[in-house]
């Protein structure tokens, strides 16, 4: 149990890292210089290699405020009571933080994810279920309860039947062809008479499972009809070569984690992602959804299934 809870602390902690904070406050206009807000990111997993139940729980801050490495860790709220409840059992999640780890294992996340552990000025802290006591299932309903600094916070999501993959191919790039690069095709038959939500993160070789541009979609162009799709790399397209947007390097190793959400959860990242990518002086705020009743953010399900493959030299 040691061994796995370890695995896990790498990961979670790791994520932190990477995304540096739970969620964003959205931004109202008419509300800008409103009282800080409790902030839950928090998932349940079931299916290929779930991760354990785990939530991010930070304040909110002035969306005009500037931000340092002092009050990002400030933001994150301790001593809270978290837990989860589905079927009859209550887990109450424990708080882990980066600096409670031995110095072996700081080594080994820094490693994992590439930052100096000695340079991180942040105590990066989530809530975790390392006991295994909760257990993702398609179908089932879990309810977040979370008390905090004399607040109370409640949401449940589900976790949707899985909708796998029927297949994936990488093909020659569209227009002109590049032959150091490759585009992926996938494939996916989605059922008839049920709205399905989905969302995909890609891994190349040893990065981190990165959701990308756009990693949202549901069914209402194509419900019970089998569809082709392109997914796109998440890695960053040079200002001056836009011809690559989304393309993978022929070679590399890519992982595809493929998940079904609830419309709750899939609101909650549609208007996340619209609004992180509607810019411009003439573009109009977007309010990001949420499911926490009395705070911000998301407590989300996710069926997930993984697929891996090498993209072909040619």
């Amino acid at each position: 149990m040691a061994r796995r809870s370890n695995k896990w602390i790498i990961w979670l902690i790791g994520l932190v890292v990477i995304s540096g904070m739970g969620c964003e406050e959205e931004y109202i206009p008419d509300t800008i210089d409103s009282p800080a807000k409790l902030v839950v990111e928090g998932y349940v997993e079931a299916g290929d290699q779930p991760m354990p139940a785990y939530v991010i729980l930070t304040r909110s801050r002035s969306f005009f405020q500037k931000l340092n490495p002092g009050d990002l860790e400030g933001s994150y709220v301790h001593n809270a009571l978290v837990q989860v409840s589905y079927d009859g059992i209550t887990a109450t999640l424990p708080e882990i933080c980066l600096n409670e780890l031995d110095t072996t294992l700081r080594e080994v996340v820094a490693r994992e994810f590439g930052f100096d552990p000695d340079s991180l000025q942040i105590n990066i802290c989530v809530y975790v279920d390392l006991s295994g006591q909760v257990v993702g299932q398609f179908g089932k309903q879990y309810q977040l309860h979370v008390e905090a600094e004399g607040e109370v916070l409640e949401a449940t999501t589900t976790i949707p039947e899985l909708v796998p993959l029927d297949s994936f191919r990488f093909e020659p790039t569209p227009g002109t062809p590049i032959d150091s690069l490759a585009q992926l095709i996938a494939t996916v038959s989605d059922p008839a008479d049920e709205t399905n939500y989905y969302r995909q993160f890609i891994r190349i070789n040893d990065g981190i499972y990165d959701p990308g541009f756009a990693s949202v979609s549901d069914d209402a162009l194509f419900n019970g009809k089998s569809l082709d799709f392109r997914i796109n790399s998440p890695e960053d397209t040079p200002d001056d070569n836009p011809e690559v947007f989304g393309l993978f390097h022929r070679g590399d190793t890519i992982s595809i984690k493929w998940t079904n959400i609830d419309a709750e959860h899939f609101k909650f990242w549609n208007t996340f992602e619209s609004s992180r990518n509607s810019g411009g002086p003439f573009s109009s705020y977007v309010r990001v959804s949420t499911n926490i009743q009395g705070g911000l953010g998301v407590w989300g399900g996710y069926a997930v299934a993984y697929y891996d493959a090498i993209v072909p030299e040619k």
